[in-house]
């Protein structure tokens, strides 16, 4: 398959000095699906990788009807430079649709206790973690899932406003991995 080739390639020439994989829509010729998987194999390999957004549009149709619209967002003190690199180098950058998460809205995934962010690779030694996911900016019906390993374990019912939070213990060994999703209809990340 076209993922894990991409995979088995990466691996192959010990791309280790890569910083990130694009990940885009179906203008990109694969769904948003197929995008996730390299960077879920890639963790199962233990080769951890930044999702980036591809927001460019290179037709002259109008940007919000274009399918390939996955924007990457990080929170920074400013946009200067050096706020938006140490911004990355925090973890505080996710991936998403400003079509379809609202671009005034925000996405967390933490430890209930503060001791990790969103971005950290941390687990040295079995122990339960309880990870919290907070989010405002969806749309009411929209859920979250949380995946550990590459391996769905939980998710929520719909949301009825636009922000909501859950947590969850899971048992984590070193380098584990867990992501939480927004799916809207159709089990569409957005």
């Amino acid at each position: 398959r076209h993922e894990t080739q991409i995979v088995s390639g990466f691996l192959a020439a010990r791309a280790w000095g890569a910083d990130a994989v694009e990940v885009g829509y179906p203008l990109r010729g694969r769904p948003l699906a197929a995008h996730v998987q390299v960077l879920d194999e890639l963790s199962a390999a233990r080769v951890y990788i930044t999702g980036v957004g591809v927001s460019d549009n290179h037709t002259v149709q109008p940007w919000t009807l274009f399918t390939n619209r996955m924007a990457s967002w990080l929170r920074a003190a400013s946009s200067a430079a050096p706020d938006l690199c140490a911004a990355v180098k925090a973890g505080d950058v996710f991936f998403g649709d400003p079509h379809l998460f609202s671009p005034s809205g925000d996405f967390l995934l933490d430890e209930a206790g503060e001791s990790f962010r969103m971005g950290d690779v941390v687990p040295t030694a079995p122990r339960t973690v309880f990870f919290r996911a907070r989010v405002t900016g969806v749309r009411p019906g929209d859920f979250f899932v949380v995946l550990h390993n590459g391996a769905e374990i939980g998710r929520g019912s719909g949301f009825t406003g636009t922000a909501g939070q859950a947590v969850m213990p899971i048992a984590i060994e070193a380098g584990d991995w867990v992501r939480a999703e927004i799916r809207g209809p159709g089990e569409q990340p957005i």
